[in-house]
């Protein structure tokens, strides 16, 4: 368990630098927000919203080269689903900062394009770099203008005042004092802080500080303490327990039995802010699910589906996914679907069908036919189900549906643990309609045709209720066969049991 700490930090200065940014906002066209793509969330100043107001925003992930890669797409599409674009950078090494002109322009089209209209097309942008202390402002400024233009420090508030520099003929920067918030109301945001050093070190326990990032990276990124202090952290202890070991195996010893951690905790907290324990990130957005936007916590489920195909599929492609619809009712065909999608396609909601609502399914339906390179969907009869058996009208209904591709596929992942039937190379995946993107979308596809036919059987035999249940086994599904007997959707074999042996077929 971390040990409490009390961190604030709030100096005269940075009400003054406050003030001085809100005054000097209305001289900006637009605000571009640094943070640290180890802690994106407890990096951002929330005050940062209010002072920016509705000016265009472009937020910089700065020192993406420390950060895990993986962990730093989720919070690109975070950022993505609220509506920010994002640049990744590593400002010290000068990695993605050439992009930044041209990504501020992109924000700004608009603008550019009211200036060109009143013959301004010359006029400068002029932006605003706003950020906490120490997350990177005068290094990527610099980076960007060429020349040593801002004042740098690898320590937090070294920049009191305002500067304005000059990119180029049309572009001009506004260098601001990195600011806090006046209170933390999160030990998590302020441990963050500290560990990458927004906060001084001076006012900090560097010791409970050093014992927390243990704890933190043994929960996180345990490979991390084996490979650098060479040991395993065990579950069990402490986060003291853990940095006198890494004492031990260093060789800080004071006395005899007793190591330094006050030593340990400052190397540890160097190691980390340089980089020397390997790309990690301390927060993911599913953190602070609570505070995210519903429409991240659809992206990031899409990111999901797309990374385990991506995975399973190890670069083939085309990949096509296949699922079915109507195995276990009464009554209808099988139908199922084979979907080939752009490569990591953002198709916001996109989940197993059985987990959708109808009208969700529908809007999914459209989506994806609509963005799809290919897709086929195809039935196999209730003749041909009572003629094969379930499982080889499946087959048949798949590979009926794949052929119809008007682009040949590679390989096919086939939703379930049988694909001895399919025609093509295929791989099944258990699970697949809740793990993989294609399939997912051939779940929707083939669900929906499927509803829809059983919608149109019911204009033709109401007294079943098809519309209602889809020919599944429900109680006033038997209750209309006892009375009406069987129409010739049914299917007899799913009925050996006698209209009485009622059981909910799935």
């Amino acid at each position: 368990m971390a040990e409490e700490m009390n961190i604030q930090w709030f100096p005269g200065h940075m009400t003054k630098a406050e003030r001085m940014i809100e005054e000097n906002m209305k001289l900006v066209d637009a605000v571009c927000e640094l943070i640290d793509a180890r802690i994106p969330y407890s990096s951002r100043n929330p005050d940062i919203d209010r002072l920016a107001g509705s000016k265009p925003r472009l937020v910089i992930l700065n020192r993406v080269d420390q950060a895990d890669p993986a962990v730093t797409a989720l919070w690109r599409a975070f950022f993505k689903a609220q509506g920010l674009p994002v640049l990744e950078t590593n400002s010290k090494a000068g990695t993605g900062v050439n992009g930044f002109s041209q990504a501020i322009r992109s924000v700004l089209k608009e603008k550019l394009e009211q200036y060109a209209a009143k013959g301004q097309a010359n006029r400068p942008l002029r932006v605003m770099i706003l950020g906490i202390p120490n997350v990177g402002k005068s290094t990527f400024i610099n980076k960007v203008a060429k020349r040593k233009a801002a004042k740098t420090s690898d320590k937090p508030g070294v920049t009191r005042g305002k500067q304005w520099i000059s990119i180029d003929a049309g572009l001009e920067l506004l260098d601001t004092p990195g600011i806090l918030w006046p209170r933390f109301d999160s030990q998590t945001v302020g441990e963050n802080l500290a560990y990458t050093g927004a906060v001084r070190d001076e006012i900090l326990d560097r010791e409970t500080l050093g014992a927390n990032l243990m704890l933190k990276l043994r929960e996180m990124y345990p490979e991390s303490i084996e490979q650098r202090y060479k040991f395993t952290p065990r579950p069990d202890a402490t986060g003291f327990e853990l940095l006198e070991t890494a004492a031990q195996k260093r060789g800080f010893l004071i006395s005899k039995g007793e190591y330094d951690l006050e030593r340990m905790a400052a190397i540890l907290l160097d190691e980390f802010r340089d980089g020397k324990l390997g790309r990690l990130s301390l927060e993911r957005p599913g953190d602070y699910a609570g505070e995210l936007k519903e429409e991240y916590l659809i992206t990031e489920r899409n990111m999901e589906l797309w990374a385990y195909q991506n995975e399973i599929c190890g670069g083939t492609s085309p990949v096509c996914g296949v699922d079915e619809a109507g195995r276990g009712p009464l009554a209808g065909p099988v139908c199922a679907a084979a979907v080939i999608l752009p490569s990591n396609l953002e198709i916001p909601g996109l989940n197993d069908s059985k987990k959708l609502n109808e009208k969700k399914r529908e809007t999914l339906f459209n989506i994806i036919t609509q963005n799809a390179l290919a897709y086929g969907v195809a039935c196999a009869s209730v003749e041909e189900i009572e003629e094969l058996n379930i499982l080889e009208a499946t087959y048949l209904a798949m590979n009926r549906a794949i052929a119809q591709l008007s682009i040949k596929p590679a390989l096919a992942l086939i939703d379930g643990n049988r694909n001895s039937g399919i025609e093509f190379p295929s791989i099944c995946v258990i699970g697949g309609d809740g793990k993989c993107a294609s399939i997912a979308a051939a779940s929707i596809l083939a669900k929906v045709t499927r509803d829809r036919l059983m919608r149109e059987y019911d204009e033709q035999y109401p007294q079943y209720g098809f519309a209602k249940h889809k020919g599944y086994g429900t109680a006033a599904h038997y209750a209309a066969l006892r009375e009406y007997g069987l129409c010739p959707l049914h299917r007899p074999s799913f009925l050996k049991k006698g209209l009485h042996g009622e059981t909910k077929n799935g």
